[in-house]
């Protein structure tokens, strides 16, 4: 049985290289010498849907092939810097933000980009993409004196709102308005000023883009993007080995592979830079769970061994999380937090505080079960559970592993019982922390999917997070969340990063473009481009 499952997996995944074969240097504008440029990148998983505004991992992968933000992250310092807005103007009091769009923008279905679209995404998009939720929730109102002007009024100011919109992809109001977006055909057809037009989505073989000649920020190197989907890690790495693709990045990398790589000249292996990413433990302290005693989480600290998750299942592509809010983002991090020295591996220190805490082991050695779910998409994520599971193991705890996917995991760690009790992911920290990683410490009694799954609330963490939040000093923002990192700390609360990760980008030696590629936190597609 196990083996007829393998050969299924296989078959899919032949399925979409075969196709690949066919399709993927058909059409486009060729290049000088008569050959298109193709840049060909396997994603994991058929998406769920093409839009930006879902909340989805693998929509997440292609957001930036067809659509661009009004603002962007650059990766070297973390600042933002302008997109389809060229400039903005900032009141003294912090509460009105003038935007002034880059003229001659065009939607792919050749529409003039206006500040129509601006009000309708940060009015009635923006309400849609819940990690946005917090920045949706700041603003009360947009004008739009002009087609190149739009003036957005807050509530209250906010030092985070310009990165917080460096992740609002924008989508043509011209065809989303007063539509229900999600049942909108556009949905999965994108239109969107991005580098790429949208092609066709095969469901279950690939997505496939073609070249935005008249693409707003300059010439775009490639003629197509393909991005066929393949399931199975052996056959993504067999697809860029044989050379039916020539870019892997994120999900998409193997990383038992890296090491080849790395040591072969046809292979180029770039870290991503920028806002780091994060594996990351969200736990469940709802009362009656083990982990609602502060004692059993600190015997899970002292009980996690990092170097093999590192070593085993990010192959060296990583390093131990310090603290909860990392290390990149240094005016907001605690140096005085770091979790390797106040919680060392030692299995006697972690036993020793289970029978602390009154789970004494049974005569078969074991204390308790624990449920660990993981996204299933995650490769590394699913190693490190296995890992974790043997750590645990050696002070009596048992572990049920779960696999689970994206509308699984909703349901068991949001919704229902809330039957676990770690839910184990890798995530974006991105380059604020009051953009996406205040949403897993702030308190969220309506049960938010991907806010804080813990059940419990801190008032005092919520409160520093709120107050860095409405502050438009850096300095003193960067002081409360230093305090938030350390009342984290102190009580192991909500949710605990194990290791921070470089996901890196592995292409053929003749992909042009790699360091341009993440200039920006959200990845630059125009960038790349093949050699001939």
């Amino acid at each position: 049985m196990v083996f007829k499952r393998r050969r299924i997996a296989w078959g899919v995944a032949a399925a979409a290289v075969i196709a690949l074969s066919i399709t993927g240097c058909a059409g486009g504008g060729g290049s000088s010498s008569g050959a298109p440029k193709v840049i060909v990148s396997p994603i994991v998983a058929n998406p769920p849907s093409l839009s930006p505004l879902a909340n989805e991992s693998t929509a997440y992968m292609l957001r930036g092939e067809f659509y661009d933000t009004l603002v962007r992250v650059k990766t070297d310092d973390l600042s933002v810097v302008p997109g389809l807005v060229e400039s903005w103007d900032v009141s003294t009091d912090g509460l009105t933000y003038t935007f002034h769009l880059h003229q001659g923008v065009m939607w792919h279905d050749g529409k003039p980009f206006t500040s129509a679209d601006v009000k309708f995404n940060l009015t009635e998009a923006i309400k849609q993409y819940s990690p946005l939720a917090t920045t949706a929730a700041l603003i009360t109102g947009v004008d739009t004196p002009d087609d190149n002007t739009a003036v957005v009024h807050l509530s209250a100011p906010a030092g985070y709102f310009l990165a917080g919109l460096s992740n609002l992809y924008i989508s043509p109001a011209h065809i989303f308005q007063g539509t229900d977006l999600v049942n909108n055909p556009a949905w999965n057809t994108p239109v969107g000023t991005g580098p790429f037009k949208f092609e066709s989505f095969d469901q279950g073989t690939q997505v496939t883009g073609v070249k935005n000649d008249n693409y707003w920020d300059g010439p775009v190197n490639a003629d197509r993007i393909v991005n066929p989907i393949i399931p199975d890690s052996n056959a993504r790495t067999l697809a860029l080995t044989s050379g039916q693709a020539n870019l892997l990045f994120r999900d998409g990398v193997d990383p038992t592979q890296l090491p080849t790589f790395e040591a072969d000249p046809k292979y180029q292996v770039v870290p991503i830079a920028g806002a780091p990413e994060e594996q990351i433990m969200m736990i469940n302290q709802r009362p009656g769970r083990p982990l609602s005693d502060i004692r059993v989480r600190q015997a899970l600290m002292h009980a996690i061994n990092r170097d093999p998750i590192i070593q085993r299942a990010y192959f060296g592509a990583a390093n131990p999380a310090p603290s909860n809010i990392p290390r990149a983002i240094g005016w907001a991090t605690n140096q005085n937090v770091d979790y390797a020295k106040q919680y060392p591996f030692d299995l006697n220190a972690a036993a020793s505080l289970l029978d602390q805490a009154g789970y004494p082991a049974g005569p078969d050695g074991t204390r308790f079960t624990f449920t660990i779910a993981y996204d299933s998409l995650q490769q590394q994520v699913a190693q490190s559970g296995q890992l974790l599971s043997s750590d645990l193991s050696k002070i009596g705890v048992k572990v049920n592993l779960v696999s689970t996917d994206f509308q699984s995991q909703i349901a068991r760690v949001w919704g229902g019982d809330h039957d676990f009790d770690i839910f184990l992911v890798q995530t974006s920290t991105e380059a604020d922390p009051s953009i996406l990683l205040a949403t897993v410490y702030q308190c969220n009694p309506t049960d938010i999917a991907y806010g804080n799954a813990s059940g419990v609330c801190d008032q005092n963490v919520d409160s520093l997070f709120a107050q860095a939040a409405v502050s438009p000093d850096q300095a003193q923002r960067g002081q409360l969340f230093q305090q938030a990192d350390a009342a984290i700390a102190d009580q192991l609360y909500a949710t605990i990063p194990t290791v921070v990760t470089a996901s890196p980008v592995v292409a053929a030696a003749n992909v042009t473009g790699i360091d341009a590629f993440h200039s920006t936190t959200e990845w630059n597609w125009a960038a790349l481009g093949v050699s001939q």
